[in-house]
């Protein structure tokens, strides 16, 4: 009698791959745990928890009695690593550079120390720059208290009223979208003026749905918001801005430890101008 061989089982496309994420998450599941334990600790990694809005968030964050970013006491919180320029910054800087002096007057947003303004100023000259940070109150009393005392630049004007800020020509947005709590349309409908241009920087997107997460920052807990990329993306362009350029911040991305399987997110930069500005 002859027997037949069975025939090898066909394995679909892409199995290597997903046989790896399979691996990759069995790994981290147990680490995800320890996450999830130690969440409402001292000894917390940097995110935990994963929300679908910041409604949702809102009882999670409570509990750690915190203020957010509208407290002194974060004030300190990497101030040196922020003032120093990094890679990502560049391509801010020549957008800037494209735009000064015919545009003077730049809003920070979210600008916490000037900090920006003193990454930048010795390799652009900001001598005709009208710059104006605007943040959170707690923030704000702590810049001028310094700004008294001469430890930071007096061409800076720190303001955490949005109605008592200039009409903007430059909008720059690094690093703070993330904290933003209303639209990022709202926001910009809130200034006497919408702004010629809008430069941002680590912008959290993912492919997925958007989340929320709870960021420790020091002692203190703050809202993190992790956007939809494409859903973010025409947003920007309903809000009547042409998109210039765009960039990928590779070293920046940041996987959950309590919710591992939800993926990497990316971070990514933006120079955008108002569509009725384009010749």
């Amino acid at each position: 009698m002859i027997v037949m061989a069975s025939p090898a089982p066909q394995l679909r496309p892409g199995w290597r791959k997903a046989a790896n994420r399979a691996l990759r998450l069995a790994v981290a599941l147990p680490r995800a745990g320890a996450a999830r334990l130690l969440a409402a600790t001292e000894h917390s990694a940097r995110f935990s928890g994963a929300y679908n809005s910041s409604a949702a968030l809102t009882p999670a964050l409570a509990r750690f009695k915190t203020r957010g970013y509208d407290d002194e006491s974060v004030v300190d919180v990497s101030f040196d690593e922020m003032c120093r320029r990094e890679t990502w910054d560049y391509p801010i800087l020549f957008w800037l550079g494209r735009y000064l002096p015919d545009l003077p007057f730049v809003l920070d947003a979210g600008g916490h120390l000037g900090t920006k303004y003193i990454a930048f100023s010795d390799l652009i000259n900001l001598s005709g720059a009208h710059w104006t940070v605007h943040d959170l109150p707690g923030i704000v009393r702590a810049a001028r208290a310094r700004q008294n005392r001469g430890e930071l630049p007096a061409a800076i004007t720190f303001e955490d009223r949005l109605d008592q800020t200039p009409a903007t020509d430059i909008l720059l947005v690094s690093g703070f979208l993330p904290y933003l709590d209303i639209p990022f349309s709202e926001f910009v409908a809130a200034l006497r003026r919408r702004p010629k241009v809008i430069l941002l920087n680590k912008v959290a997107v993912r492919d997925g749905a958007e989340i929320f997460t709870i960021e420790r920052i020091g002692s203190a807990r703050v809202p993190y918001r992790i956007r939809n990329r494409s859903q973010w993306e025409s947003r920007i362009s309903a809000m009547g801005y042409e998109m210039l350029d765009s960039w990928n911040i590779s070293e920046i991305g940041h996987v959950i430890p309590t919710h591992p399987w939800l993926g990497r997110s990316k971070s990514r930069g933006y120079a955008l101008l108002r569509r009725d500005e384009i010749e």
